[in-house]
């Protein structure tokens, strides 16, 4: 995915065919429309429906028009910075988080290095769902991410992207003592079917939703639901209105202890299996991004 390929799309969305956009650009309809399927194989998804006389955008294509306008904004601004500000890339790593979860992982790693090296880097930290910060590091938008990885099958699509594995554990359930599941010792996929799980994310994401349906290998569906701040799961939690699912060996060190929840591990940990990964493009070889690279170590413990 790069940024003509998504100035091809939204100029086709407004224009309303491949040509228009060919004639704004100079260009052949040839090469918008190799640039356009360029990228819905990439996605993996049809954006455009192909008649004769016209395109029309698919389900999917008008989901992807406010991301994809965001994506050029974000650009825009990444371009007017290094413009008008001098901006030298060289000082400066951009790093994205997931949660506040392994932000305390990110903020250790900073810290550490700040305090080891002899010429210290200036760190952009910012939080986004999974989906956005991927799309971020593979167009150049952040050097790197702390994504949460979850389930045994996890693996990058994208493969100009790679990753290093920084911390390993097990997600666990958070209950109320008043839910009868708090009289268990262990929880197995049949206690949760009468259940509302809750999971964290900053922004709308479907990713550990679909990773969890995928590693708990239930025959019925789960009901899982997003909640966009720690403290709305906290309450929901504590007042016995649902469950929800925490990163083990993470939460402690940014949730207080309290006793209105009860945590509780799987009975087959290894379907909750979890780590935390540092995602990065293998082809950006800027030396501060590779300096951080090589300073981190796999945390056994926190």
């Amino acid at each position: 995915m790069n940024q003509q390929q998504l100035q091809y799309f939204i100029e086709a969305v407004h224009l309303g065919s491949f040509q228009r956009v060919a004639d704004t650009n100079f260009v052949s309809q040839r090469a918008v429309s190799k640039q356009i399927l360029n990228l819905e194989t990439e996605l993996d998804t049809k954006l455009f429906l192909r008649d004769s006389n016209r395109i029309r955008l698919t389900d999917v294509g008008h989901q992807f028009v406010p991301h994809a306008q965001d994506i050029l904004n974000r650009l825009e601004d990444v371009e007017n910075e290094f413009k008008h500000h001098h901006f030298q890339a060289l000082d400066t790593v951009k790093i994205g988080y997931f949660s506040p979860f392994e932000s305390q992982i990110m903020i250790d790693n900073i810290n550490r290095f700040q305090a080891q090296t002899k010429q210290p880097l200036n760190f952009e930290v910012s939080e986004a769902g999974i989906e956005h910060l991927l799309t971020d590091v593979s167009i150049g938008i952040l050097d790197c991410a702390y994504i949460l990885a979850y389930g045994p099958h996890w693996q990058l699509t994208n493969h100009s992207l790679t990753s290093q594995t920084i911390y390993q554990n097990e997600m666990i359930l958070g209950v109320s003592p008043a839910n009868p599941l708090a009289q268990h010792q262990e929880i197995t996929p049949d206690d949760l079917k009468d259940h509302n799980v809750l999971y964290y994310s900053y922004e709308s994401s479907s990713y550990l939703q679909n990773e969890f349906n995928q590693a708990i290998n239930f025959s019925e569906k789960i009901s899982t639901e997003r909640v966009s701040t720690i403290e709305q799961m906290q309450i929901r939690v504590a007042l016995n209105r649902d469950v929800a699912f925490y990163p083990n060996g993470l939460f402690q060190r940014f949730i207080q202890p309290n006793n209105q929840i009860k945590y509780l591990p799987f009975k087959d940990p290894d379907t909750q299996k979890y780590s935390i990964q540092v995602v990065y493009q293998r082809r950006n070889k800027a030396r501060p991004l590779r300096k951080f690279l090589d300073s981190l170590h796999s945390l056994d413990q926190l």
